[in-house]
């Protein structure tokens, strides 16, 4: 039977979107710990230039006119480009989300708030402290004796799996958000 290119061309962007996660990995992994946008941004390339490939060989193989090659071509690299920011935005959430959260400490201030004060509220303990309140109002750390106990075991399970995402994504050597964490057989 011979390989009909029509499903290739239409699932071209989710091909080029695992290419792109594959690309990310060893990216990052080769560049070590230079940063996570560089790593990113090579592999939406490498991506990008899949689907341009897939969608352009199939139409040449389907004998499409010139104007649906083009046509395909732009709707599916805007089909890829969106899965990749959807991805980049997975991978981008924990910085994110620390940076929605400083906007909206500065709005509540009233729309201004001095560098020096927001960079109280967000230095190592009190971070720490926002993280560990938040923890134990959701129920996942339970206060005793002034000692904290871990209470449910799943959102320990979900650190743990993202620890090894992190681990798998960037290496045996990766750096534990930017802390100088390092995976050692003492603290596996």
């Amino acid at each position: 039977m011979p390989l009909s290119w029509y499903p290739i061309i239409v699932l071209s962007p989710v091909l080029a979107l695992a290419t792109n996660c594959a690309a990310h990995v060893a990216v990052a992994r080769i560049s070590g710990n230079s940063g996570p946008y560089r790593a990113i941004v090579r592999a939406a390339i490498v991506g990008l230039g899949v689907v341009v490939a897939l969608t352009l060989i199939g139409c040449r193989r389907l004998a499409l006119p010139r104007h649906d090659v083009v046509s395909l071509i732009f709707l599916n690299s805007v089909a890829y480009l969106a899965l990749s920011f959807d991805y980049f935005s997975f991978v981008n959430l924990c910085l994110t989300s620390l940076r929605i959260r400083m906007l909206r400490e500065i709005q509540g201030a009233g729309g201004s708030l001095a560098g020096e004060r927001l960079g109280e509220l967000y230095d190592d303990r009190s971070m720490t402290n926002l993280r560990i309140d938040r923890l134990v109002s959701g129920g996942h750390l339970v206060l005793r004796e002034e000692r904290l106990y871990s209470h449910k075991s799943f959102f320990l399970a979900i650190a743990t799996f993202f620890d090894w995402l992190r681990w798998f994504v960037m290496g045996p050597k990766a750096d534990h958000q930017g802390r100088g964490w390092q995976r050692t057989e003492s603290n596996i």
